[in-house]
C-alpha cells in the first residue's frame, strides 16, 4: 500500500471535507449498523481513524478496533481509546476475533475480487449472533469532477452493488441497502492539489505526464472556481441472524 504511505500526511486534510461531512456519515454508521452501548466495533480499512474517532465520541462506551494494513496511516491516529491492528483485511478475517459490528467505507474495492467472499465469510464467523456489517460503497460511475480516463479506470475496478450484496448473502448475511448522499463544495484549486497528490488510489495508475494532462482537462471542463458535486454511496447492510 505504498499509495497510502505517501498519502498518510495529507489523508485527513483531503478526506475530511468538513465537520458536517464527518458528522453526517458518522451518524449514518451509528444509526444503520446500529451501534449500541458497550459493544465492540471494528472498522476495516480505517486509515487514520477519522470516522472511528467520531463514532467513539457519539458512543463513548464502546470498544473500537481499527484495522488497516498501512502502518503509516495508523500512526497518524493518536487516539488512545482505539485499539489499532496493522493487518491485511483478509488475514484479519481468518483470525480468532469476536465483535458485534463491523463497517468499512470506501474500502472494499481494495480487496481482490477473488478474496471478497472469503473476507465476508471470515467477518461473518467473527461476528456475534445478530451482529451486523455495513459497507459504504461508491457507485461504479463516480459523480466527481475528475478527468474522463480516471473515472473510466475507477469504474472498471469498482465492484457493483449487486456483486457485493451477492457475496454477503453467500457468506450467510441477510442483506438490505439504501442510497445516501452528501453535497461537496470545495475550491477548484484545492481539488487540483488533491488530484496532483493522487488522493485516490486510481490516480496512482497514471504517469506524471498523464496526470498533468488530466488536470488540464479538469481546468477545461470546470469553469467555476468553486466545485460542487454530490458524493453518493450505497449503504449495504448485512445481519448475522443467528
Amino acid at each position: 500500500m505504498d499509495h497510502y504511505t505517501n498519502l498518510a500526511s495529507h489523508y485527513d486534510e483531503y478526506y475530511r471535507y468538513s465537520d458536517d461531512y464527518i458528522n453526517y456519515f458518522t451518524n449514518k454508521i451509528v444509526e444503520d449498523l446500529p451501534i449500541k452501548n458497550y459493544e465492540t466495533i471494528v472498522e476495516v480499512g480505517s486509515g487514520t481513524g477519522i470516522f472511528a474517532k467520531e463514532v467513539l465520541n457519539k458512543v463513548p462506551s464502546i470498544q473500537m478496533i481499527c484495522v488497516d494494513n498501512s502502518y503509516m496511516m495508523l500512526t497518524r491516529n493518536k487516539d488512545k481509546r482505539i485499539k489499532q491492528v496493522c493487518r491485511d483485511a483478509v488475514e484479519f478475517s481468518k483470525e480468532s476475533h469476536v465483535y458485534d459490528r463491523v463497517y468499512m467505507k470506501e474500502f472494499i474495492h481494495h480487496i481482490q475480487k477473488e478474496d471478497r467472499l472469503q473476507l465476508f465469510k471470515g467477518l461473518h464467523q467473527q461476528l456475534t449472533s445478530n451482529g451486523s456489517i455495513l459497507i459504504l460503497l461508491e457507485p461504479r460511475r463516480l459523480n466527481y469532477p475528475l478527468f474522463e480516463e480516471a473515472l473510466s479506470r475507477f469504474e472498471r475496478k469498482q465492484p457493483s452493488r449487486v456483486e457485493i450484496i451477492s457475496y454477503l448473502q453467500l457468506a450467510g448475511f441477510t442483506t438490505s441497502f439504501n442510497i445516501i448522499s452528501y453535497p461537496i463544495i470545495l475550491s477548484k484549486t484545492k481539488y487540483i492539489e488533491m488530484v496532483r497528490n493522487r488522493y485516490m488510489s486510481v490516480l496512482e495508475t497514471f504517469t506524471d505526464e498523464e496526470l498533468e494532462n488530466g488536470i488540464e482537462s479538469i481546468h477545461g471542463s470546470q469553469k467555476n472556481e468553486e466545485l460542487e458535486f454530490l458524493e453518493i454511496f450505497y449503504s449495504i447492510k448485512g445481519i448475522k441472524s443467528y
